[in-house]
């Protein structure tokens, strides 16, 4: 018994020191994410600070920017918040269960022993051929047994209840993480394919009249490329379209 004992104990410590790797991984992962995360913060911060007093366009671009950029931080948050508050907690919950089942292991290694100091009684008493001793102590010899037995019984079974356990909500530790994931990121697809478009609904060359005036420039912009009329007009096109996608969605409701 004292083999099967000492399997026992090296799996509950293995399987302790796996979950001490899980929950310093989660960690480093909440922890990594939101120090980066205030640093994007920041970096979106400073390019809102950037004046633009000759083109009102980028002025718009560099705020949709900045706003979404920081929603998905927020977002981001909260998703963090999730491995935190639900991952962490699960991942500490097992170890303390180890912890209950080596209380029972040690309950086995104990009865063990208080056995083992009767059975040398019950051979001093065999010596001295004291017959009722031996006897008395033989019905205590047999009843450490029975609990010795019933202890490892039930030690077994939580041994085996606890893997049935482990596998299982492992394998749902790592799907509520990677669905969380896959939240995140559906969210964060969502918002920056409507900033995608705000920002490529918006031409910066529309403010070139307005700079050439202020400047005291006078050419004609289609020497170097540009129509206003013709953006204009695509402007006016893609606001048309926007107008219809949205009255398609919305417009019966």
């Amino acid at each position: 018994m004292a083999d099967k004992e000492k399997i026992l104990k090296e799996k509950i410590e293995n399987e302790k020191s796996k979950y001490a790797l899980l929950k310093k991984a989660f960690l480093q992962i909440y922890e990594y994410e939101k120090e980066t995360g205030k640093t994007r913060i920041k970096s979106y911060e400073q390019i809102n600070t950037i004046k633009e007093d000759d083109n009102a366009q980028l002025i718009t671009i560099y705020k949709e920017f900045n706003d979404t950029m920081k929603k998905l931080e927020t977002e981001r948050d909260k998703h963090l918040g999730k491995v935190f508050s639900e991952l962490l907690p699960a991942i500490v919950y097992y170890p303390e269960k180890l912890d209950n089942i080596k209380k029972g292991l040690m309950n086995v290694k104990d009865n063990r022993e208080q056995k083992e100091k009767i059975v040398k009684e019950q051979e001093k008493a065999k010596k001295k051929n004291d017959s009722e001793a031996a006897r008395n102590l033989n019905a205590e010899i047999q009843n450490k047994e029975k609990e010795q037995k019933k202890e490892i019984n039930n030690l077994e079974k939580k041994m085996c209840e606890f893997e049935a356990d482990r596998v299982k909500d492992n394998k749902c530790l790592f799907l509520q993480y990677i669905y969380s994931e896959l939240k995140y990121h559906a969210k964060a697809l969502e918002e920056m394919s409507s900033l995608f478009n705000k920002i490529n609904s918006i031409d910066p060359l529309l403010s070139l009249p307005k700079f050439e005036k202020k400047y005291g420039i006078k050419i004609d912009l289609r020497e170097i490329g540009v129509d206003i009329d013709q953006i204009n007009q695509e402007a006016n096109r893609l606001k048309e379209e926007q107008f219809s996608q949205t009255n398609k969605v919305f417009g019966d409701k």
